[in-house]
């Protein structure tokens, strides 16, 4: 489609110079590295999902040993006995 108009020809094609490429060494550098952050953010969730539920369930192992310690404590099963001698009372 041409312009009558328009003074300015369209030319020859221009070759890309090397350096308006895309493979530059410097964009592909920061790419690769934001990738591996990307990966890393992404897969850090799962890892630590182990340790969160681990922990809850020491937790929850704990929290039952003291609930059956204070209900073996209100029943007197734990209560120490003191033995009282009688050589102490007087004759």
């Amino acid at each position: 489609m041409s312009n009558k108009d328009n003074s300015n020809a369209i030319g020859n094609p221009e070759p890309i110079e090397p350096n308006d490429s895309l493979f530059d060494p410097i964009p592909c550098i920061v790419a690769f590295v934001g990738g591996i952050v990307a990966l890393a953010f992404l897969a850090a969730p799962t890892r630590l999902a182990g340790a969160t539920q681990s922990a809850k369930l020491k937790w929850q192992q704990r929290q039952l040993e003291i609930e059956q310690a204070i209900a073996a404590d209100a029943s007197g099963a734990n209560r120490p006995t003191i033995a009282i001698e009688s050589s102490s009372a007087p004759k």
